[in-house]
Parts: C-alpha cells; structure tokens; sequence
C-alpha cells in the first residue's frame, strides 16, 4: 500500500474511530467528516422515522379514552377528555381534580404526563413511538418496560398508534399547498369600494 494513501481504522475495543495515514498520524479533516455526515444522517433518519407529534399523540389518547367528552366520573376513578386517575392528576398539579374535565387544564397535565412516558422510554431504551407511549399511558410505564402489559393495554396501544397514523397520513407536508375554500375576491352586487 503507498504511503501517502489514508484508511480507516477501527477500534472495536474501545468503540472509537481514527482515519490514520499509514504513518500513524490522525487525518483531523477526513475524522471531521465523518462526524458531520453522521450527524446528517441521523437528522435526516431522525425527521423520516417521526413523522408525528406530541400534539398528535395525545389526540388519539383522547379518542380512544373519551371520544364522547362525557364529564362523568369513571368506574376507577378516572374523569375528563383524558380519563386521569386522581393519583396521576395530582402528580402534575396542585389545582382540585374536578378541574380534569376542563380541556385546556386536562391538556396541561397531559402534555406534562407525555413528556414523563417518552423520558422513561428514552431511559430505558425503548422506542419512543405512538405505540409504545399509548401502551404506558394506559398500563403504566413500569409495565411497559417490564413486558408485563395485558392483552387490552396491547390493543389500546395499537389503536392509538393507528389514529397518529392516520393523521399523520392524512395531514399535507409542511410546504406543500392545501386545499382551502376561499370566499370570491370579486365585489359583490352594491358594494363600493
């Protein structure tokens, strides 16, 4: 091999990656390269694999738990557009828990309450997808992570990951023109202008 040719060596104890000239100096340029075409991909691979949103997510929890926004009381306890339990409730705020069915509060709790599932899943390495944060918000995040969640917790997950995609399917990509009526620009009969 010529002296001046550059190759790649890696380091599978240590985990690390060198460009070394075959006179054993690191080439800093082709090491600065390879840093930026992997922080590109990942972007890139990052913004494909997510194509949904926080706000997304919660909506289709708000489907599956309460599509009818009934302010009753439910069989455990559990109340309002988000069907919180009062001990889940009271994790995130001081404020009664009859306020639960009040939308713009119960969303407050919610978005705290989501932010709490993906950093446990983050944690813990599990994927961070509508599935897995539907199976936690409804069987708990321990048993997410423990594998221990039942049949209907599984079906629950599903059905809320089904809504984000269909939302994300049916929502047009940022850029991209929509569809909108818009009222005639022309001046209608009596009118002056």
């Amino acid at each position: 091999m010529p002296r001046d040719t550059e190759y790649l060596c890696v380091s599978w104890q240590t985990g690390r990656r060198k460009a070394k000239t075959s006179l054993g100096t690191t080439s800093s340029v082709v090491e600065k390269w390879m840093r930026l075409s992997a922080v590109g991909f990942f972007l890139v691979l990052g913004s494909v694999a997510q194509a949904w949103e926080r706000g997304d997510v919660l909506e289709a929890i708000h489907q599956v738990e309460n599509p009818t926004d009934t302010m009753r009381v439910g069989r455990w306890g559990e109340l309002g557009p988000f069907q919180f339990r009062p001990v889940v409730w009271r994790t995130y705020t001081q404020k009664p828990f009859s306020l639960a069915v009040d939308r713009v509060e119960a969303q407050a709790v919610a978005e705290m309450h989501f932010d709490w599932i993906r950093r446990g899943l983050e944690r813990n390495k599990i994927e961070v997808s509508p599935y897995f944060i539907g199976l936690a918000w409804n069987a708990g995040l321990q048993a997410t992570l423990s594998g221990h969640t039942s049949a209907n917790s599984q079906h629950y997950a599903q059905r809320v990951a089904n809504l984000v995609e269909h939302t994300s399917t049916t929502k047009a990509p940022v850029g991209e023109p929509t569809a909108t009526l818009e009222k005639d620009p022309s001046p209608s009969v009596g009118t002056t202008l």
